[in-house]
């Protein structure tokens, strides 16, 4: 009778396979331009300019200093970023910037990187 483990798999090909798969990967997110990033200038209530980054899961007010990172949360259109201290939501070129518990002030994007 034949030994059934034997020709199952050769020693040492699950690391090969890993290690292929992991390089398609990487290939993969090179060929895609890695994760989207998108830049966005804002003009505010009052004439105060807000800068943002947005990524897939967080966006950063730059022009604020310190910066303030913010994470994204569900909502079913537009979108939404929040840490304990500041939150954006908005939709199109639209956007309601809250600091703390202040009110929210309006702002409107003018210009897109």
């Amino acid at each position: 009778m034949p030994d059934r483990l034997a020709s199952v798999r050769a020693p040492g090909t699950a690391a090969k396979l890993m290690s292929l798969g992991a390089a398609t990967l990487i290939l993969a997110a090179c060929l895609s331009g890695g994760p989207q990033t998108r830049r966005a200038e804002f003009i505010c209530q009052g004439g105060e300019r807000v800068t943002v980054v947005f990524q897939p899961n967080t966006a950063r007010i730059i022009s604020t200093d310190p910066p303030v990172v913010m994470d994204r949360r569900r909502t079913r259109t537009g979108f939404w970023f929040a840490s304990n201290q500041n939150s954006i939501r908005g939709s199109g070129r639209e956007m309601s910037w809250t600091r703390g518990f202040g009110m929210p002030l309006r702002c409107r994007e003018i210009r897109r990187r």
